[in-house]
C-alpha cells in the first residue's frame, strides 16, 4: 500500500482506478484534488489532518502558486476555459469589474490571504474558499499592506484626498497636520491603531471605523515596540522609562539591570529567566502570558538523543525541545526518574514504552508530539508500521 503524507497539494486526477485503490493512508495534506469518478473511492481511504478536497470536472485548468499571485484582467482574458486557482500564500485580485470574465474562475482555494475589491468578491461569493483572512477594499480606495507610519516623509507624493486602507496605523511622532488633512480623505484600519495621547484627537476624525478598530493609546513615558529582546545592547538604547510591547518581550538581562532602566512594562507575551521572575513582576503593569525560563535547561533545536551514559554525567536535567528529541533504550527508568526535572516540548519527542510514564509525568508544557515505541531486536518491527509501505512525503506538491 502507499502512504501520502506532509504534502501541500496532492493531485490525483491522472491516477488510474487501480492506483487510487493502492492508497492506504493520506495524512497532513493541505489540498487533495480528485475527479468526480475518484471522489467516492478516495473517501474510503484512511485520512487525517486534511485541509480540503477539491473535486474538479474534466476540462478545468488548474493554476497552482506557492507564494504571491496576482490575478489581472489580462490574465483572465488569456484563459481559454474555466480555471481553478490554488494559492498557498497571498492572492491579489486586481480590479476586474466584469462578471462574465470572473465566471472563468470555477473555484479558488487560498491558504493564506486574499486581497479583492468588494464588487468582484460579490461575483465570486461561493467560489472562493479562504483558509486565512480576506482584505476587501472598495472602489477608489488605496490598499497598503502592513503598517503605515504617520510621518511627513510617508505623505509626500501621495495623491491628495486618498482613501487609505491599511492593516495598522502608527502615529507616535509629530507630523504636519495640514499635510495630513490634505493627503487623506479617510483611513480604514483593518487591525489596530497605535497612537500617542497627543495625536489621538488629530487623527480620530479621519479614521472611518474608529469605534470598531483596536486602539493602543500611549502616554509620553512609554516607548513602543512590535517585539523586543532586552539584552546588554538594547537596554542601553531605551528612550523612555516605560515599555509598551505589542507582541513578545524577552528579558535576557538581570532583574537589577532591568529595574535600573525600566519602571513599567505592558506587553502581550513575556519571557523571563526563573531567578529574575519575582523582581520583574514588580514593574509589570499588564501582561497576558508569562513564560518562565530555566536558565540551566538544555535547549534542543535540531536532533538530540538522551543516552544512559549522558544522563549519568548530570546531576539534574531540564529540557526544552523544539526539534527531534529521542530517549535511548539504554536509559534506566530509575536514573531518569531521579535526574529528569521537567520537559517543555514544542517539537517531536520519542521514547521507549518503559519510559513513557515517567516522561509524561515530567512534561510541564506540550505543544508538539510525544510518542512511545516498542523495543526492537535486530531491526525486527513489531506490528504494522509505515516501513512496510511505500511512503511519499515532505513535498510542496505531488501529481500522481
Amino acid at each position: 500500500m502507499k502512504i501520502y503524507k506532509n504534502i501541500g497539494l496532492l493531485d490525483l486526477r491522472k491516477a488510474t482506478k487501480e492506483e487510487v485503490l493502492e492508497i492506504g493512508k493520506i495524512e497532513n495534506i493541505g489540498t487533495i484534488i480528485v475527479t468526480d469518478e475518484q471522489s467516492a473511492a478516495i473517501s474510503n481511504v484512511e485520512q487525517s489532518n486534511i485541509g480540503n478536497v477539491l473535486t474538479l470536472p474534466d476540462g478545468i485548468e488548474l493554476v497552482i502558486q506557492n507564494g504571491e499571485y496576482r490575478l489581472t484582467k489580462v490574465m483572465l482574458e488569456a484563459f481559454e476555459g474555466q480555471v481553478c486557482i490554488v494559492v498557498n500564500g497571498k492572492l491579489f485580485v486586481e480590479p476586474i469589474g466584469d462578471a462574465q470574465l470572473l465566471s472563468k474562475i470555477y473555484r479558488g482555494t487560498i491558504n493564506g490571504r486574499v486581497f479583492i475589491m468588494e464588487s468582484d468578491l460579490g461575483v465570486l461569493t461561493g467560489k472562493l474558499q479562504v483558509n486565512g483572512d480576506s482584505v476587501v477594499y472598495k472602489e477608489g480606495e488605496r490598499l497598503v499592506e502592513g503598517k503605515f507610519i504617520l510621518i511627513d516623509n510617508n505623505m509626500y507624493g501621495v495623491t491628495p484626498g486618498t482613501k487609505l486602507v491599511i492593516d495598522e496605523l502608527i502615529a507616535l511622532d509629530t507630523f504636519d497636520e495640514a499635510l495630513f488633512d490634505e493627503t487623506f480623505k479617510n483611513i480604514r484600519v483593518l487591525k489596530s491603531v497605535i497612537v500617542s495621547k497627543d495625536n489621538i484627537k488629530k487623527i480620530a476624525g479621519k479614521i472611518e471605523n474608529y469605534l470598531e478598530v483596536e486602539k493602543h493609546v500611549l502616554t509620553p513615558e512609554y516607548q513602543y515596540f512590535d517585539k523586543l529582546t532586552l539584552d546588554a545592547n538594547t537596554i542601553t538604547n531605551l528612550k523612555a522609562p516605560k515599555l509598551y510591547v505589542r507582541g513578545k518581550l524577552v528579558i535576557e538581562v538581570s532583574a537589577q539591570e532591568l529595574i535600573a532602566k525600566v519602571t513599567g512594562i505592558i506587553c502581550k507575551n513575556l519571557e523571563v529567566n526563573e531567578p529574575d521572575y519575582k523582581e520583574v513582576l514588580n514593574i509589570i503593569e499588564k501582561v497576558e502570558n508569562v513564560k518562565v525560563i530555566d536558565p540551566n535547561a538544555v535547549t534542543n533545536t535540531s536532533a538530540m538523543k538522551i543516552t544512559d551514559f549522558y544522563l549519568k554525567t548530570l546531576k539534574t536535567l531540564s529540557l526544552i525541545n523544539y526539534g527531534s528529541l529521542k530517549f535511548d533504550d539504554s536509559v534506566s527508568p530509575d536514573e531518569l526518574e531521579e535526574k529528569l526535572v521537567k520537559i517543555e516540548n514544542y517539537g517531536a519527542l520519542k521514547c521507549p514504552e518503559s519510559l513513557y510514564g515517567i516522561i509524561m509525568k515530567k512534561v510541564k508544557v506540550n505543544h508538539g508530539v510525544i510518542k512511545a515505541s516498542s523495543a526492537s531486536k535486530d531491526g525486527e518491527k513489531h506490528g504494522k508500521d509505515e516501513n512496510s509501505d511505500q511512503v511519499i512525503s515532505n513535498m510542496g506538491s505531488f501529481e500522481l
